[in-house]
């Protein structure tokens, strides 16, 4: 019965071990080449709010963008998450409801449980982010909804309408500590 009793623990112990272990990975930021991911989501297979609110359910909060009818800003507050989704052929003030026909432009993660697939946290410092990043540079970047200014952690190049870099990943920061995460897709546009 002891064995029994042994057995159940342990298997109960290993069971929470992985569910805390998969809580965890559930809040990394993967922003590769030519991928990204935000936690479960692979925003590169599918950037849509749809999918979005697949994989962390449904938001706090979802709001038309001033001046920019067709995207709105939509928040997973209970994550620390902020996304701006849009398309530029969408009706006015529908982004919230045509939720497969927008797709991410950024998303912005605040939460102090994110961290980067190279080990970067939010609340970490400046020095472990150079330590991690040594090629980061402190840039801001006007085509984001809206503009951002910080550590361009990831950079990629841009076709559309010209050749041009951005963001894939951004690290903000405030007082020597990251206070965000930020993947830029731009896709809204293609």
């Amino acid at each position: 019965m002891r064995i029994v009793r042994a057995t159940a623990a342990l298997a109960a112990a290993v069971s929470c071990f992985s569910v805390a272990g998969a809580a965890v990975e559930t809040r990394v930021i993967r922003v590769g080449v030519e991928s990204e991911a935000i936690g479960p989501w692979h925003v590169d297979a599918n950037p849509s709010l749809a999918a979005a609110i697949r994989a962390f359910g449904s938001p706090s909060s979802c709001e038309t963008v001033k001046g920019l009818p067709g995207f709105a800003s939509v928040e997973w507050r209970q994550l620390g998450l902020l996304g701006v989704f849009g398309s530029y052929g969408i009706p006015g003030g529908r982004a919230c409801q045509l939720r497969r026909a927008v797709v991410l432009d950024n998303a912005r993660a605040s939460g102090q449980a994110w961290r980067t697939g190279s080990g970067l946290r939010v609340g970490d410092s400046v020095a472990k982010l150079h330590r991690l990043y040594p090629n980061a540079s402190l840039r801001g970047y006007r085509r984001d909804i809206p503009p951002i200014r910080g550590w361009w952690l990831v950079v990629r190049t841009g076709f559309v309408p010209e050749r041009f870099q951005f963001p894939a990943l951004l690290a903000t920061a405030r007082g020597g500590r990251v206070t965000g995460l930020v993947v830029t897709v731009g896709a809204e546009g293609d």
